[in-house]
């Protein structure tokens, strides 16, 4: 797995003090209905968690959740980029395009085989996998390849 900072980490560079991560496992815990004996549990958790890679895939739709993602408020997509995650391949977000855009989602899936979260935008075609393609292949079979190596979907 390709090395991301951990959660700790990143809120760390951020400013954030011990005192406030450990507010933060804190709240967690009591959200989750979670005794206080939990909360070192989580904390340990979050500081040796990697961030997850996600590899977004955008088949068969109009781009409305993308878009309504990058307007979100609540947590923006600059606290869940920077933040939480790995975005390591969405066509819409992502400077790539073309063959480098397809590398990077080749090498975010070897560097993170059996441990990258994908994300399933849209619908599939199965009558005709000709009607919808990226990069020349057809998103049934970019859907296979892909989920193959993922350590769980979103759809």
């Amino acid at each position: 797995m390709s090395k991301h900072q951990t959660i700790w980490e990143s809120l760390h560079s951020q400013g954030y003090s011990r005192r406030d991560f450990l507010k933060f496992c804190a709240t967690t815990a009591s959200m989750m209905a979670l005794p206080a004996s939990m909360i070192p549990h989580i904390a340990q958790a979050l500081e040796n968690t990697q961030r997850p890679s996600v590899i977004w895939l955008s088949f068969q739709e109009c781009t409305g959740c993308t878009e309504s993602f990058t307007r979100s408020h609540a947590l923006t997509l600059e606290d869940l980029l920077f933040d939480l995650i790995s975005l390591d391949y969405h066509h819409t977000l992502q400077a790539a395009s073309g063959k480098a855009a397809e590398q990077a989602r080749e090498k975010a899936m070897e560097d993170n085989d059996g441990n990258y979260l994908l994300i399933v935008d849209g619908s599939i075609p199965a009558g005709n996998p000709g009607y919808s393609t990226i990069a020349g292949v057809s998103n049934v079979d970019m859907l296979k390849e892909v989920a193959k190596g993922a350590k769980g979907i979103i759809a």
